[in-house]
């Protein structure tokens, strides 16, 4: 107050300060969106989690851009935090892509002291291949890879046209096959398939 005088000529000393402390935010808010499941196939679900760095307001199914995502996003469900939000998205049938992602358009988000970003903010990438396996493996019985015995073993190869599954536990009982030897039934008591 030096220097700072009223109308009858005092002068005031020292400083002045506000009674009421207050604070300065700039930080915008920003989101980070997550899969639970990265590598969606036929059949299958995953959450999607929308996790901003701070409280929000303005946020809500308007503001996701699901144009890039090859499938929908159920409701959206709000942590009392006011800071994360959960959906279950389902990817469309019949897609085989690589480069899928889930956006959030920012404009109209506003953090509690009114900051808003703009532009739109991304996943990253995750895969959808829900291609349902229409063709029927064939059997090959001419050339190189006609069946083939070798000691007990009796060796089929497939044409690559519908891929065979090699994973155990999708391999197909031993009662799905007949195997005659001279027109008698010969019991089949292990069936593998070739990675």
């Amino acid at each position: 107050l030096a220097g700072i005088t009223d109308l009858a000529g005092n002068a005031g000393v020292g400083t002045a300060d506000s009674t009421v402390r207050y604070d300065i935010d700039t930080v915008l808010p920003s989101v980070t969106i997550t899969l639970a499941d990265s590598s969606l196939t036929s059949g299958e679900t995953t959450t999607v989690s929308f996790s901003f760095n701070e409280a929000v307001n303005g946020f809500d199914a308007s503001k996701i851009d699901l144009s890039n995502a090859n499938g929908t996003l159920g409701p959206l469900i709000a942590s009392a935090d006011g800071k994360t939000w959960t959906a279950t998205f389902t990817p469309s049938a019949n897609v085989a892509d690589t480069s899928n992602t889930i956006g959030v358009n920012m404009s109209g988000v506003r953090d509690q002291a009114g900051n808003s970003a703009t532009g739109t903010i991304t996943s990253a990438n995750y895969t959808v291949d829900t291609r349902s396996d229409t063709t029927a493996p064939a059997l090959i019985i001419t050339g190189d890879s006609r069946p083939k015995i070798t000691g007990n073993q009796l060796v089929l190869s497939f044409s690559d046209t519908g891929n065979l599954d090699a994973d155990a536990t999708h391999t197909p009982a031993n009662s799905a096959f007949t195997v005659l030897v001279n027109g008698v039934a010969n019991a089949v008591t292990n069936v593998t398939v070739g990675a």
